[in-house]
């Protein structure tokens, strides 16, 4: 393939009378493989786009509803064993409903990075009760932590409003806690709050 500028030539006596032409051809094969390949590679990216958007859609919501179910079911399990003294049967109720509770706050951490990393990471800030968001992130590590026989207090504090994305700051404190949790850093894991109102 290849592309060609021309230009007549005229007889300098009869100026109408073209003598020849003179002209320039440059082989253009490869630059037309190349771009072929970049329309191939920018459809096959698109796909693969979308197939990564569907696999984000499933692991928000398909694969995370089974793990809430699981906590929701092992909590109700553990606390019926418990009011009935079955130790062992507690023990192991234990282990599921920690162990999904970490799978889940894995999933959710993953997710979070998928979405940061292609742009799409939601920010909707509103105003919510910090203390009960953490009251939310402690009862959720707690049987976490005893898994590991540490045990996590908060000295919840009067109820503070907070401007900001309330899920995005229960997975920085998960992360918090979870670190602390993983490095057995303390035995006993206090987790306070402290605050200070400035008047702009």
């Amino acid at each position: 393939m290849y592309w060609e500028i021309k230009t007549p030539i005229y007889d300098d006596k009869h100026q109408n009378k073209v003598i020849g032409l003179c002209g320039v051809s440059t082989d253009i094969t490869y630059r037309k493989i190349a771009e072929e390949s970049i329309k191939e590679n920018q459809l096959q990216l698109k796909h693969l786009n979308a197939t990564k958007d569907k696999i984000f859609s499933i692991i928000a919501h398909d694969l995370r509803s089974p793990f809430n179910h699981i906590i929701g079911f092992s909590e109700l399990m553990l606390e019926n064993s418990i009011n009935k003294d079955h130790s062992q049967d507690s023990d192991c109720i234990k282990i599921i409903n920690s162990t999904a509770k970490n799978t889940l706050n894995l999933l959710d951490n993953l997710l979070n990075w998928a979405y940061t990393e292609t742009g799409k990471l939601s920010y909707r800030p509103e105003n919510i009760n910090i203390t009960n968001i953490i009251t939310q992130v402690v009862d959720f590590k707690t049987s976490i932590a005893q898994a590991k026989n540490i045990t996590i207090t908060y000295n919840a504090v009067q109820d503070i409003e907070f401007y900001t994305d309330s899920n995005l700051l229960k997975t920085v404190l998960r992360n918090l806690i979870s670190n602390a949790i993983k490095l057995q850093i303390l035995m006993d894991l206090l987790t306070s709050l402290h605050y200070k109102k400035i008047n702009f």
